[in-house]
């Protein structure tokens, strides 16, 4: 059965060092590379303020002039179904999608560590991916999504004008899928919990000891 680097570093204390060492070195060397260096926690909950901002539609529609309700596919947002409904549940499931990469692979480090490079490496990778996926596309899916949702609180003229300057777009208009208002909040309202909640569990169990098995 051939030897892999884990078996090395576990079988031999000085090779286990070095590895992380280099491990440590490489994840350092990288997290300047890329644009967004932040601890874990502080990932976790940024997205959740993210993800809180979507949450935050629904009491805004709630408070919508009665200029506002003609351009409305309805007035109740557990059945209304507006295009820019779809668009922050597309942006709140990318960013709820980084937030299960960012802890899962804050956890795996604090678990299985001192992982070796190549671990160091795939960790690295699919939480870089997954924070630039939350952060950029879903991030500004969702800010598109919410600054939409609060041009309804101007009334029927601010509509009026955004529709003029954009060329007639309606972001009220009525979806073709069945994704209510109801949705989108709900869906931001409870991933920003498990953010919050992620990166509160996380920044625990790095000031917990790890327990040798």
């Amino acid at each position: 059965m051939p030897v892999t680097e884990r078996d090395m570093a576990t079988d031999h204390p000085d090779d286990a060092t070095a590895v992380g060492k280099r491990a440590a070195a490489d994840e350092r060397r990288r997290e300047r590379d890329t644009h967004f260096d932040w601890p874990a926690t502080r990932k976790l909950a940024l997205l959740g303020g993210i993800l809180f901002l979507l949450a935050a539609t629904l009491p805004m529609y709630w408070l919508y002039p009665a200029s506002t309700a003609s351009a409305l596919p309805g007035t109740d947002p557990a059945a209304a179904t507006p295009t820019v409904a779809t668009l922050g549940a597309l942006g709140g499931g990318l960013v709820f999608l980084a937030v299960t990469v960012v802890a899962g692979a804050a956890l795996y480090r604090l678990e299985r560590g001192p992982l070796t490079q190549r671990e160091t490496l795939g960790v690295h990778v699919a939480e870089d991916a997954a924070t630039y996926l939350g952060f950029v596309t879903g991030g500004i899916a969702t800010a598109v999504a919410v600054a939409l949702f609060a041009l309804g609180l101007g009334g029927a003229g601010v509509l009026e004008t955004y529709a003029a300057v954009t060329g007639g777009h309606d972001p009220f208009a009525r979806s073709a899928y069945d994704v209510t208002v109801l949705h989108a909040a709900a869906l931001g309202f409870w991933g920003a919990v498990v953010a919050f909640a992620a990166s509160w569990h996380v920044r625990r169990r790095q000031r917990t000891p790890r327990r040798r098995r």
